[in-house]
């Protein structure tokens, strides 16, 4: 079974981020999956938040941007930092 690798990129999205994590906590029922968030430069407590996930849960990490550069290059800078053995989920404000 191939792993999945879910890509979150987020720019000042704390309320729909915390909804995207519960969610995917709550309905995900694949065994093998980790969570790549990939944050363009929040100033609105996203960065503190994802900080306390990645300490809690380790299928959880992220990329952090100095600046905004777009979710085209947030989206590419989590599939570089995924496995050959894993397959590519893409989600923004899913719920």
């Amino acid at each position: 079974m191939k792993k999945v690798a879910i890509i979150i990129p987020t720019y000042n999205g704390l309320k729909s981020l915390k909804e995207t994590i519960d969610s995917i906590s709550t309905t995900v029922k694949y065994p093998d999956y980790r969570i790549i968030i990939v944050d363009g430069g929040s100033n609105d407590g996203s960065r503190e938040y994802i900080k306390e996930l990645n300490s809690k849960y380790p299928f959880i990490t992220y990329i952090f941007e100095e600046k905004k550069e777009g979710i085209t290059k947030a989206i590419l800078k989590g599939i570089s930092n995924t496995t050959d053995d894993e397959d590519i989920f893409l989600t923004q404000n899913d719920v």
